[in-house]
């Protein structure tokens, strides 16, 4: 099975303005109109991060429920998107989340619109997808690479 499957409104998956983060039976499927990703990382993890980047936002911008995260700004979402690609790249939990937090708001909006993007111009393409993602993940451990500790 392919690290990523492209949809979106297009292809049949989400049809909603808001993105979302889904459990899957192999981890997390990251869901925007335009395209998703499905990866590895634990759907626990990624909740527990979005609570502690963002602890006054729950309820407000984010809704956790069991098997959802819906994500109203786009802030946020970027940064669980950038989360779920560092912890795709073997990152620790610690250097994931910093990655995702201390890298400049304009930059992981730009990450993640461009991730997505670049996923719907696949379509469905498992194989382009999967170069994708793993240039996106690249890109994610150059900026941990160049960030202070």
């Amino acid at each position: 099975m392919p690290p990523t499957e492209g949809g979106g409104a297009a292809a049949g998956g989400l049809a909603t303005e808001h993105p979302a983060i889904r459990r899957t039976n192999r981890g997390v499927k990251v869901e925007a109109p335009e395209a998703s990703m499905e990866a590895a990382v634990s759907f626990n993890e990624v909740a527990d991060y979005v609570r502690r980047a963002c602890p006054w936002c729950e309820g407000k911008y984010v809704t956790i429920r069991d098997d959802v995260i819906e994500i109203r700004d786009r802030t946020i979402y970027a940064r669980a998107v950038v989360y779920i690609l560092a912890r795709r790249s073997k990152l620790t939990v610690s250097d994931a989340e910093y990655v995702a937090s201390a890298t400049h708001p304009h930059e992981v909006e730009a990450i993640a619109d461009a991730l997505m993007y670049r996923l719907h111009l696949c379509l469905g393409d498992a194989a382009c997808e999967r170069h994708i993602v793993n240039t996106f993940i690249k890109i994610v451990e150059t900026y941990r690479g160049v960030l202070p500790y």
